[in-house]
């Protein structure tokens, strides 16, 4: 009887510390997966947006300056790759190196030439965003 009274309890607060951990992890996780989603939107948000602007500008005989659209991206891209860095580390899963190289793979630093060259790193990010979150690592 001594026995089972001095083993269970600490079992039971062992069982209940893993079963926090395991919820805190999977918030974060979700929280993680939400940011990244928030992104996928707005790059896809900005990439209609740089078009429309674009046919409207030619409409008119010139161009848009795409520089405002491919800061755009860089901080999406940068923003992404320090939350999925920090969560990596957070839990020890190095499966996250891989996302972070597809998304430095999708953005390039170099100025864009043109509006289409920003649309289309936008329209890149939002596609490489959108595959990671639909393979499952998040859920």
């Amino acid at each position: 009887m001594v026995w089972f009274l001095l083993t269970i309890p600490p079992r039971i607060e062992n069982d209940m510390q893993l079963k926090e951990e395991t919820l805190r992890v999977l918030s974060e996780r979700r929280q993680v997966a939400n940011e990244l989603r928030n992104h996928m939107v707005a790059c896809r948000r900005a990439a209609q947006q740089a078009r429309a602007a674009e046919i409207d500008a030619n409409g008119r005989g010139g161009q848009i300056v795409p520089d405002a659209y491919h800061q755009q991206v860089l901080l999406a891209a940068q923003d992404a790759e320090e939350r999925l860095e920090r969560f990596g580390k957070q839990t020890g899963q190095s499966s996250y190196e891989n996302h972070i190289l597809e998304i430095t793979g999708a953005v390039n630093t170099r100025k864009c030439a043109n509006a289409e060259e920003a649309i289309t790193q936008l329209e890149a990010l939002a596609d490489v965003l959108e595959r990671q979150l639909s393979s499952g690592l998040y859920w």
